[in-house]
């Protein structure tokens, strides 16, 4: 009788186990399925929208979008991302927006945004002429539920002689923190709201909305 009893208890404990494993993947395929988070861009997916051809390589940023601030006191990343702190190294989405200007405008826009509105916040900026490549430093950041740091990579790349491209990729580092103890910055996912406010202002300065 003993032995039946044991048996029945093991049965129901690997039921129990397997239970416990459906309700993880459940909620994890949830927040993975929710993965965009709150303030994601509007993001282009048909070449055939009127906005002409998809940049390969990135997530091509709507001239519909309608992000008009740029937001700090939040760390802006992904449900999911949560999820593979300090487990995965998550590669950084790129955000990006092909303006139908010269090069030499699109540099001097992106410029004057980083220099307005970025460095004012504590982002210093280097920028590679050479290369078209603008890069900020890393900025700290912190409310009740964390501590995080981001910067900004942006790159500005001539397609032809009157269109431009503009990728930005924003890395962001997350602190968690668990009473009077902080752990390691872990990589998080970055949702895109502060990269689609960047290519929108350049847009508006330029006009190319």
């Amino acid at each position: 009788m003993s032995v039946a009893r044991e048996e029945a208890r093991q049965r129901r404990d690997r039921v129990n186990r397997c239970q416990v494993w459906l309700a993880m993947i459940s909620v994890a395929g949830l927040v993975t399925a929710c993965s965009s988070g709150p303030g994601a861009p509007q993001v282009r997916t048909d070449a055939g929208d009127g906005q002409g051809t998809l940049v390969p390589g990135c997530r091509n940023v709507s001239a519909m979008d309608a992000t008009e601030k740029f937001v700090v006191g939040s760390y802006l990343t992904t449900y999911g991302s949560v999820w593979q702190e300090g487990i995965v190294l998550p590669d950084p989405p790129v955000f990006c927006r092909s303006y139908p200007v010269m090069e030499s405008d699109v540099t001097e826009a992106v410029l004057a945004i980083f220099d307005e509105v970025l460095r004012p916040l504590g982002y210093e900026v280097m920028f590679d002429e050479s290369r078209g490549l603008l890069q900020t430093d890393y900025v700290v950041q912190e409310h009740e539920m964390a501590l995080w740091r981001d910067r900004f990579t942006v790159a500005i790349v001539a397609l032809e002689s009157h269109r431009t491209v503009v990728s930005v990729q924003r890395d962001v580092e997350i602190m968690r923190k668990h009473g009077s103890t902080r752990l390691a910055f872990y990589p998080g996912v970055s949702v895109g709201r502060n990269e689609a406010w960047i290519l929108n202002a350049v847009g508006r300065r330029l006009g190319a909305e």
